[in-house]
């Protein structure tokens, strides 16, 4: 075969291989939150400094926890971030089994203001930002970014903080109870 009619051949043969990919199926709200709650299990631990995780389904999970505290008068303030940069990390997702890694990552943040004196009240504020890139085993993939964000003045003495976590999480605006996330 000629150079000169080899080109149409290797043109239509890249034609077809770009029509041929299927988009990819986004995950469900489900399988998004059930992502997050995995990534949130790797928080678990309030070691200060950095220390890495094996993840339930293989790989690892880097997470580096700060903390600050400071008291203003009659208000203790607590603050804790927990960064946590999965590598290869397997998750459970709903029925779905997912590898995931950071791009860049997931900061959990969470600030508990005390008033003490009289009324002893407590705001908190939870956050969770930024974004991870999963793959399914089919080998499709894409990025979840996430910003949600919880202010809460109930904290529950046996469950912990009540109330709604809002925002985006994986191209999906979301209200998430705190409760769905133990």
């Amino acid at each position: 075969m000629k150079a000169s009619k080899a080109i149409p051949v290797v043109i239509a043969i890249l034609v077809m291989a770009c029509n041929s990919t299927k988009p990819v199926d986004p995950l469900t709200e489900r399988q998004a939150v059930a992502l997050l709650r995995e990534l949130a299990a790797l928080t678990v631990a309030d070691d200060l400094g950095r220390r890495v995780n094996q993840c339930p389904l293989g790989g690892r999970a880097t997470v580096v926890f700060t903390r600050n505290e400071r008291e203003t008068g009659d208000t203790l303030r607590f603050s804790g971030n927990w960064v946590v940069t999965p590598s290869g990390c397997g998750l459970r997702a709903d029925n779905d089994t997912l590898t995931v890694n950071g791009n860049p990552g997931v900061t959990f943040s969470r600030t508990d203001a005390r008033i003490t004196g009289s009324s002893d009240e407590v705001e908190v504020k939870l956050t969770a930002t930024g974004a991870v890139t999963w793959r399914r085993l089919d080998d499709s993939s894409d990025t979840c970014e996430l910003d949600l964000t919880l202010e809460s003045n109930e904290v529950d003495e046996d469950t912990g903080v009540v109330g709604d976590l809002k925002g985006s999480l994986c191209g999906l605006d979301v209200v998430i109870d705190i409760a769905e996330l133990d």
